[in-house]
């Protein structure tokens, strides 16, 4: 899925910029925005980060966005408010991820039983 590919390419963009940490461990959660016009996807983690790293979420935002900018997935981010991260998608790679749940039908994002907990949050 898309949210799990952004998330491993913004671990990796994470790792590239401070080399020090360690990123395995963070929760990278996205939510799609009531108004289209912040994006398809967003997400908080520059001001999840903050303690961890001691830097501003406006920079942390700002270093995301300057290593995953270039991106098969993306045709653009923007930093919303204090370091809210705003994704737009590809309208190809949409279209291509409605032909693959009408190919895989009811059993689409299906995944395999696993022991771990999951917290659903409705917001």
């Amino acid at each position: 899925m898309v949210q799990e590919q952004l998330i491993e390419i913004i671990k990796a963009a994470l790792a590239d910029e401070y080399k020090d940490e360690t990123f395995d461990d963070i929760n990278i959660v996205f939510q799609v925005p009531k108004d289209h016009k912040n994006g398809d996807l967003s997400t908080n983690i520059a001001m999840q980060l903050t303690k961890k790293l001691q830097k501003k979420p406006q920079e942390i935002a700002d270093v995301i966005i300057q290593k995953v900018k270039m991106n098969d997935l993306l045709e653009d981010i923007q930093v919303a408010g204090v370091g809210f991260l705003n994704f737009y998608l590809k309208k190809s790679d949409i279209f291509s991820q409605l032909d693959k749940m009408i190919q895989e039908g009811v059993s689409y994002g299906q995944q395999e039983k696993s022991n771990q907990n999951i917290n659903i949050e409705f917001v």
